[in-house]
């Protein structure tokens, strides 16, 4: 196998992460449960580092809980770049205090080694952790006293930060936000503690559990606020906590192999400290650093191989595509996220605690966009099918009966419509999923938005399927409902989109040359290359590819959009079983498929001046429509596109080639 890139979040210099703050993305296994994140906090004193953890504990969103390490407990200044060691790590070297971290993670934690060195490079006698619990979660309270500026807050003061801290009182009001309510930790034995934290999220609460598991004893330790407990006394609460951990790192003041090390195992739950504690004994216990190292990058390694690049000829221009192909690859599968323990428990969005028997239960299941999920039923169905189970699982818990992610409903409409009519869901399960999708769509705060109307022309599909013809009756009207967006011109250029109908959208924008007209104006959006398609110049939109692709930033929040684009293939309407022809950024490139099919991409003359598609072959055949069937690709072959350096002015479509519409014009 192929080391497929660079860790991907951390494939940049360190002074990058000292003016962004932080890497969102952090480091995780695949779909893994934590994600670990690097932190710079600006101080009076210094610099701080934060190794941030955050849990995933929830289907619907990214609400979690917020655990983080400060390997000094002080002020400190930060020199050298980072020097990823694989797929899932974190290698960070330090000045004032000389520090070398490295952290790689597990499916449901962590496990970080610290080593201590004095200038002249000997071990340091001792070290100190902070671990702090003051974070307020992902989203800041918007009550009558919210935090701002740069600077954390904790729990006597109302923060100043990105992540602020919660005050004695998190936010209140009519809208209260996040918040952190409660913290604990409890001093198992010398070696090992264990803490809960309950965050606000909302209107919701949300609990976590972590354990954590030191390498060398605690010598002693305290609350950085003295009033919450006494020094080593074993038992800490409140609103807000920081404690210090105190280690000798040379033993009897003679030096061994080792010394000036520290290693922390680190482990979460949603349900309980012992699910912590097991967690942690399952996936690290007896483990060294380097094994648990090997294992994620052998689980990014086989995540990854579903699609190799083969257009590499020693081109540094065409390593770091390589490496950014792989990089927004790499984004896409790191949610939803595994939210269950080891034993099958987890918290479910009923707060209570359930075990997962017939499925894997994932937290975060619809971030980013919707392609993402198209994506998914493409190159993993299998995780697609868990997916879709952890969301029906999440509906029957669901008090007023609705599918995880009601604020952003139609990605779980795309997802289930798209698995179900690719094939990927068994049959059976389709009226359960229409169920579903009926009763959460007729929520009060529905509103006759783009959104909602996409989301209302998924119900039909589905409904259209299980010959349901008065739900498909009652729907029908909504799915139409968005001339007010075409007629806006505020918003214009950004709801220019409508997936499912741009047929009708072409003919209310003036036709194809109106639409073509509006397109060349609108700013750019990760779908306006391939709504060319609807015109007589869809060569326009293959200089947009590339030009887009050329721009691209691993941090972008479409990685999906990247993989598509690169493969020459882009799924316009989530739902159907259609994908666009593009321009792909290869010369060459191999999907492998479900069934051990493969699926082959080829662009033999494509170059940077060579970016126009002049004919596309299917196994040998001329293709004379828009777009590639699912069912076409699932089979296997070879997939070439005849690139030319001149625009192909003549080559437009045929109203019966184009992609799919519900009006057809």
């Amino acid at each position: 196998m192929i080391r497929r890139f660079t860790w991907f979040v951390l494939a940049v210099c360190f002074p990058a992460i000292l003016s962004a703050g932080s890497l969102d993305q952090g480091i995780c296994v695949p779909f893994g449960g934590v994600k670990v994140v690097p932190r710079i906090s600006e101080h009076q004193a210094g610099k701080t580092l934060t190794i941030e953890h955050r849990f995933f504990n929830h289907g619907s969103g990214l609400a979690y809980g917020s655990m983080g390490l400060v390997p000094s407990a002080g002020p400190l200044s930060l020199q050298e770049g980072t020097a990823p060691q694989a797929p899932g790590s974190l290698h960070i070297i330090t000045r004032n205090p000389d520090m070398d971290l490295m952290v790689t993670a597990t499916p449901r934690g962590a496990m970080h080694r610290y080593a201590f060195f004095t200038p002249s490079g000997e071990p340091q006698k001792e070290g100190r952790i902070l671990l702090d619990l003051s974070a307020a979660g992902h989203n800041p309270g918007s009550g009558e006293s919210p935090g701002a500026g740069k600077s954390p807050g904790t729990w006597k003061n109302h923060g100043s930060g990105e992540n602020p801290g919660s005050g004695e009182s998190p936010g209140a009001g009519d809208n209260p936000g996040s918040g952190l309510l409660w913290v604990g930790l409890r001093i198992e034995d010398p070696n090992t503690v264990t803490g809960s934290i309950i965050n606000r999220a909302g209107k919701e609460t949300r609990h976590t559990f972590f354990a954590m598991r030191f390498s060398r004893p605690v010598k002693y330790f305290y609350a950085t606020d003295s009033s919450i407990a006494p020094e080593n006394y074993p038992l800490m609460g409140g609103p807000g906590l920081e404690a210090v951990f105190v280690f000798d790192l040379v033993r009897d003041g003679q030096q061994f192999v080792g010394d000036g090390v520290l290693e922390i195992q680190v482990a979460f739950s949603s349900v309980d400290a012992l699910g912590a504690l097991n967690n942690l004994k399952a996936e690290q216990e007896g483990k060294s650093f380097e094994t648990l190292l090997w294992e994620a990058g052998q689980l990014w390694e086989k995540e990854l191989d579903v699609i190799t690049v083969d257009d590499l000829l020693g081109n540094e221009l065409l390593e770091s595509r390589r490496t950014l192909f792989y990089s927004s690859l790499s984004q896409t599968i790191m949610y939803p996220a595994l939210s269950h323990d080891v034993d099958g428990r987890f918290r479910g969005n009923d707060n209570n605690i359930h075990t997962s028997e017939y499925h894997v239960n994932y937290a975060a299941l619809y971030p980013g966009c919707m392609v993402r999920d198209a994506l998914m039923t493409f190159i993993k169905p299998d995780r697609s099918r868990q997916f879709a189970a952890s969301a029906l699982a999440y509906y029957d818990r669901s008090v007023p009966k609705l599918l995880p992610g009601e604020s952003v409903l139609h990605k779980a409409m795309s997802h289930l419509t798209d698995a179900c009519v690719k094939g990927i869901l068994p049959a059976s399960l389709t009226p359960r999923f229409l169920e579903a999708m009926t009763t959460t769509l007729q929520t009060p705060f529905q509103g006759l938005t783009k959104d909602f109307s996409y989301a209302n022309w998924c119900l039909m599909v589905m409904a259209s399927g299980e010959g349901y013809m008065e739900t498909v009756n009652r729907v029908r009207p909504y799915v139409t409902a968005y001339q007010w967006h075409i007629d806006s011109l505020a918003c214009r250029d950004a709801l220019l989109f409508v997936p499912h109908n741009m047929a009708d959208i072409v003919e209310r924008t003036g036709g194809r040359k109106g639409f073509e007209q509006r397109l060349d104006s609108a700013s750019t959006f990760r779908e306006l290359p391939y709504l060319y398609t609807w015109t007589a110049a869809p060569w326009k939109g293959q200089e947009k590819i590339r030009e887009m692709m050329n721009a691209y930033c691993p941090e972008d929040e479409s990685p999906a959009w990247f993989v598509f684009s690169a493969l020459g293939l882009y799924p316009l309407c989530p739902g159907t079983d259609q994908y666009v022809l593009g321009a792909p950024y290869f010369k060459k490139m191999t999907v492998r498929l479900e069934g051990g099919r493969v699926l082959t991409i080829e662009a033999p003359r494509l170059t940077d001046k060579n970016i126009y598609v002049k004919e596309v072959k299917w196994n040998g055949k001329v293709l004379d429509s828009s777009y590639i069937t699912h069912g076409q690709l699932l089979q296997g072959g070879i997939l070439e596109f005849s690139m030319t350096d001149h625009p192909v002015r003549g080559r437009s479509f045929r109203n019966e080639k184009l992609p799919y519409s519900f009006l057809k014009k």
